[in-house]
């Protein structure tokens, strides 16, 4: 189990930014323990981050906050992660540069299931897409 969790990640609509310990920064969400500085910097860069660095997470609106776990979860580098209305509350800047990483991240090798009723991102992301309000 612990092998398919290293490989694994999520990011849930109502992603909790606390673990078992708080992160005094938004820099510290995302350099976790063998995350590299310079992955997290340039993930907190892609994602418009870069000048919260030495914020409290907490200080962040709620579109930044759901950037910060995308990030977090990306620095980990994953195989397969899972994304829950990942897109919710973005501007169409913020949007764009959300779904720029996401096609850096499937361009090498990984893959994203993600939830979303938002059509366009999941077209932006080339996604085969499933309408569940069809699954009887």
């Amino acid at each position: 189990m612990s092998r398919l969790r290293s490989r694994v990640r999520a990011v849930r609509l109502f992603y909790s930014l606390f673990h078992l310990t708080i992160p005094d920064s938004v820099r510290s969400e995302v350099l976790q323990p063998g995350v590299p500085l310079d992955r997290a910097d340039t993930l907190l860069e892609q994602l418009s981050l870069k000048e919260f660095a030495e914020q409290h997470p907490q200080s962040l609106s709620q579109g930044q906050k759901r950037r910060l776990a995308l990030g977090a979860v990306l620095a980990r580098q994953p195989q397969i992660c899972l994304l829950d209305e990942i897109t919710v509350g973005q501007d169409p800047h913020s949007l764009a540069l959300m779904l720029q990483v996401l096609r850096q991240f499937t361009q090498y090798g990984g893959a994203l299931i993600l939830t979303s009723h938002d059509p366009i991102s999941a077209t932006a992301l080339q996604a085969r897409q499933i309408d569940l309000s069809l699954v009887a």
